[in-house]
């Protein structure tokens, strides 16, 4: 039975046109009853002359029936629809009297027939002019004899038309496999539909959410029940999975609703509470649960369902990318881990650690803890295609071999470790292959510059005069003019030897004297890593905070996260700009050396300033911190190792500031806290 039936108008009840008068009504009536063959049927008669003499009746049966189509062309019309619908002349019918037709041809046929003449219906009504029924009705009217009728009057009886309709149609959409997709595309088209198009979008999309409000309660409760399931066992990826099919399911037959509520400016309300408790599960996994990855997939799971929320849609934006970092920030932790878990271990251990790399390079060959380290950063090449990971990696074991050059001063241990990361150049990111050439030529002139040195002493004047020559390439204003000093004793000590033999020993005191005033006579320079950054996450709404094991329990941990950041803030020169000093009065001031400045000799201020503050970033580095204080902390890396990377000293001013760093321990974790400051 179709929920709107022209068959079933008063009109075609009594076999008569709406320009009939009221004899012809009259006629007509009497007629028919002696058709009826029950009194079922003479009920059904009455009540249709009846609805055409009352004034509202009348006119609803007017909007309802054929007021601009020859009545010839109606008459066929309706014989056709008593028998089977074939053949209607579509051509001949338009405006309100197409839109009647086709919401009768709604509920007959198969689905897709009825879906087709409800997208005929809707495109009907977004031609419909008001001003033309009208006078269309009232054309009628003066043949009729009824008396005209007031457009206020025609809007009200053709509101209560569009409700029959939009039923009409709706039924016409559910019983096609595809109608409710259509019908969110009409809802997304709302905006730009015009008065009469979009009156008849907002009764059928009422009339939708009205008729689907059981199924799609029962749909979310499907989406809910899978969402506990996933909150209870996280791990348990077909749950992910089996809560994706629910949730689409769901959106498929909100989605009219939502198109519609976006086109308006709004979100649509079924969604919003949706949305609400799905994002609570992904902030928990998030920030309670450390399940990065699972709230990843459930967040671009929620923003493909929910893209039509635009509240819902910039949060979700902001939450993915969050989620992104943190997901593969963890994930490389996780892969760092076991190298840094090795680099601690050798870092805790420098005279086997040197020992070993002496003897075997950093290789497969070495002894523990060599071995173990080397295994673990070439078993991290291997599973890792990501060459920026590679490059933590590397980071890592370089951060080792700076700590054995500068604290150890062991440069050959350190140049083996140089060397045997080179060896994997192709898997590591192109500034790593830099930093790692440049420490490979420090390296070496630090170790030519103590072999000068020891010829020097031992009297191999060839040997020295050699070594020399070989450090002038490259080397700065400086240091250049530090060795041309060097080879010009030489010259004179070989030309001494032609006239007489002098003390070896007076000659070599003199020219150590010139090196020790102008170099560092331990090691030459020092040299440092590019900043050790902490996980950097910023603030954003979906109030993501750093995994825990960016500050853990264990020093591999807490090593594995520092070489995991690729991004630290760049270098601030506020940082340093006021000198640490005990008090107004005292001699121990702290002077930064100038950023950038390599290869120098720093004067004891300068010394104080890198030795206290390398102390001091050392002390907070295993802080918890908020994000705030860990861009102060990155930031502070940064400048320090500016100014600090790359250095020469006396050894007199070095035994004067380790005597003062020795009795001033609480000082310096006092100044550490200011680094980072509050929250």
């Amino acid at each position: 039975m179709a929920a709107f039936d022209l068959t079933k108008n008063a009109f075609a009840l009594l076999d008569v046109t709406p320009r009939a008068n009221r004899a012809q009504l009259e006629d007509a009536y009497q007629d028919a009853l002696l058709e009826a063959d029950n009194h079922k049927a003479e009920a059904v008669l009455n009540r249709a002359q009846q609805s055409l003499i009352s004034p509202r009746d009348r006119l609803e049966s007017e909007l309802g029936y054929f007021i601009d189509t020859k009545p010839s062309t109606a008459k066929t019309i309706l014989s056709s629809l008593r028998n089977g619908a074939r053949g209607l002349p579509f051509r001949e019918v338009a405006g309100l009297d197409l839109i009647n037709l086709s919401a009768h041809l709604c509920g007959i046929g198969n689905p897709s027939e009825r879906f087709e003449h409800a997208d005929q219906l809707v495109a009907a009504y977004e031609a419909l002019d008001f001003d033309e029924i009208s006078q269309a009705l009232n054309a009628l009217r003066s043949v009729s004899g009824f008396g005209p009728v007031e457009p206020a009057q025609v809007k009200t009886a053709l509101n209560r038309l569009r409700l029959v309709h939009a039923r009409a149609a709706l039924d016409a959409i559910l019983a096609n496999d595809e109608g409710v997709d259509h019908l969110a595309t009409w809802a997304d088209e709302l905006s730009c539909a015009g008065p009469s198009g979009r009156a008849f979008l907002e009764a059928l999309l009422q009339e939708y959410e009205s008729r689907i409000a059981p199924e799609l309660g029962h749909a979310a409760a499907k989406v809910r029940d899978s969402l506990a399931a996933v909150d209870a066992d996280p791990e348990d990826r077909r749950l992910i999975t089996a809560l994706a099919t629910d949730l689409r399911a769901w959106d498929r037959l909100a989605q009219p609703l939502q198109n519609a509520d976006r086109a308006r400016g709004i979100d649509e309300h079924h969604s919003r509470e949706l949305f609400g408790e799905i994002r609570d599960v992904c902030l928990s996994f998030a920030n309670e649960r450390g399940l990065y990855s699972q709230a990843l997939a459930i967040s671009e799971l929620a923003a493909e369902v929910f893209s039509e929320l635009p509240d819902a849609a910039g949060k979700l934006e902001e939450d993915i990318e969050t989620l992104s970092d943190l997901s593969s920030q963890k994930a490389k932790t996780e892969l760092l881990a076991p190298l840094g878990k090795a680099v601690s271990d050798a870092d805790g251990r420098h005279s086997e650690t040197c020992a070993g790399l002496r003897k075997s390079g950093f290789s497969a060959e070495a002894r523990t803890p060599v071995r173990e380290m080397h295994g673990a950063f070439a078993s991290l090449i291997r599973m890792s295609s990501d060459i920026e990971l590679n490059g933590m990696g590397a980071r890592l074991v370089r951060n080792l071999g700076i700590d054995l050059c500068n604290e150890s001063n062991d440069n050959h241990a350190a140049l083996a470790i140089v060397k045997g990361l080179l060896k994997h150049r192709s898997s590591l990111p192109v500034d790593v292959i830099k930093a790692l050439e440049g420490d490979l030529k420090t390296l070496q002139r630090n170790i030519d510059f103590n072999a000068m040195t020891e010829a020097m002493k031992l009297g191999q004047l060839d040997e020295a005069d050699r070594l020399a020559e070989g450090m002038l390439d490259g080397a700065d204003t400086e240091t250049r003019g530090i060795l041309l000093g060097v080879r010009s004793a030489i010259v004179e000590r070989k030309k001494a030897r032609t006239r007489k033999f002098i003390g070896w020993g007076v000659f070599a005191a003199i020219i150590l004297a010139i090196i020790v005033a102008n170099d560092n006579s331990n090691s030459g320079s020092s040299y440092d890593t590019s900043a050790s950054t902490s996980y950097d996450y910023p603030s954003d709404p979906i109030e993501v905070t750093a995994p825990a094991n960016v500050t853990g329990n264990t020093a591999a941990a807490a090593a594995a996260a520092a070489a995991a950041s690729d991004a630290a803030a760049a270098a601030s020169e506020a940082a340093a700009a006021a000198p640490y000093a005990d008090d107004a009065g005292s001699s121990q001031i702290e002077t930064p050396p100038a950023p950038y400045q390599t290869y120098r000799t720093v004067s004891v201020s300068e010394l104080r300033y890198c030795k206290r503050q390398k102390a001091r970033l050392e002390a907070v580095q295993n802080e918890q911190m908020s994000n705030p204080q860990i861009d102060r902390f990155n930031s502070a890396i940064e400048d320090y190792n500016s100014r600090c990377g790359s250095f020469r000293y006396r050894d007199s001013d070095m035994d004067t500031v380790n005597r003062e760093m020795a009795n001033d321990q609480t000082n310096i974790r006092a100044e550490a806290q200011d680094i980072i400051g509050s929250e």
